[in-house]
């Protein structure tokens, strides 16, 4: 099945934002980073995203650093956004999302435009067996094409590690490889999915789950392998970036609340 978002007009019926091949394109500011998953099947049963990582972690933790709402404020999101579009009534809203991305002046891509065959369910490892076997149609060189065009971008983040998906690095590996650019960095971050582990479960004083995980991923997207870190609980861990602190302030985020 194609990718839900494989060439959608607009979203929430503002044609500022619109898809190509899997890709989110705006008129509506030049994009500074570029996010990019892995794949987002159509016509799924319970798939009700209505954006890029609209069923997850992503985008609650987004509208908390925007906010600058802190590890402890009664005003913070706390759940994955599946849950509040499930109840019909999503938080962050779509109109939000497409503000937090102004905001933080964001484009998204996945590296699989369409697979061609059934799969087990929305696991990476599915993707990457397709990949693997050529049932999948990847989305390299339109990413590419779109960064070598949008000279603004200066950060690329990938919400997945990688760890025994090989098939889908060797995608990641092709962009980074063929983008005719030096002034772009790249680099995996943890993912937002609510499937997502964490190695050390203490991070956040106790089992990672609910407010404690969306707090775990803010912390491990702001301070992860920095070396100004200000805790003491959160060891370096090998594969994984942070997201640009000059990047963060400039969208008005307080990196040290996080």
């Amino acid at each position: 099945m194609p990718h839900i978002f494989l060439n959608t007009p607009n979203f929430n019926g503002d044609n500022r934002f619109y898809t190509n091949s899997a890709i989110l394109h705006t008129t509506h500011y030049k994009p500074k980073v570029l996010i990019i998953g892995t794949y987002n099947e159509a016509n799924v049963q319970g798939n009700l995203a209505d954006f890029f990582y609209g069923r997850n972690y992503f985008w609650p933790v987004m509208y908390n650093l925007a906010n600058n709402l802190a590890p402890g404020n009664i005003n913070q999101l706390t759940s994955s956004r599946k849950r509040s579009l499930i109840a019909g009534a999503p938080n962050p809203t779509l109109n939000q999302i497409l503000e937090l991305c102004k905001q933080f002046e964001l484009a998204f891509a996945d590296l699989v435009q369409d697979v061609l065959v059934p799969l087990g369910n929305h696991d990476d490892k599915y993707v990457n067996n397709a990949v693997r076997n050529g049932q999948a149609i990847d989305n390299v060189a339109p990413i590419v094409e779109f960064l070598n065009n949008n000279p603004t971008i200066e950060f690329v983040y990938c919400t997945t590690k990688f760890s025994q998906l090989h098939h889908l690095e060797i995608l990641w590996n092709q962009i980074i490889e063929n983008v005719n650019r030096t002034n772009i960095t790249f680099g995996c971050i943890r993912t937002p999915s609510p499937q997502g582990g964490f190695p050390d479960q203490n991070i956040m004083g106790g089992v990672i789950n609910g407010t404690a995980k969306i707090n775990a991923i803010a912390r491990y997207w702001v301070w992860v392998n920095h070396p100004a870190i200000p805790y003491g609980n959160l060891p370096f861990q090998n594969g994984f970036t942070h997201f640009n602190h000059n990047w963060l302030i400039n969208a008005g985020i307080d990196v040290n609340l996080f």
